[in-house]
């Protein structure tokens, strides 16, 4: 069963499988004006679909804004190689 009470689907990154799973959520949610909002790469390729009009994608750039009215998404770019304390 897919839920159908989703009014925003947010892919942090770019995973073709995790895209596909987002379309099915965006299609079947009651709430017409239900979006994904991703990462400029994903957007590319779930507009190559056409099994969405643009206007349910938002694209969120790396350290971007998405206000939704409802939400605000900020985008914070993590340097995962510089986490943790300092070796010394």
């Amino acid at each position: 069963m897919i839920p159908s009470d989703a009014n925003v689907i947010l892919l942090t990154n770019t995973n073709y499988k995790l895209a596909v799973c987002a379309t099915s959520l965006a299609l079947a949610a009651d709430d017409q004006s239900c979006r994904i909002v991703c990462p400029p790469e994903t957007a590319r390729y779930l507009k190559s679909t056409k099994l969405l009009f643009a206007s349910k994608i938002s694209i969120v750039e790396r350290d971007g804004r998405v206000d939704l009215g409802f939400a605000k998404i900020i985008s914070v770019h993590s340097n995962l190689g510089q986490c943790g304390p300092k070796k010394t």
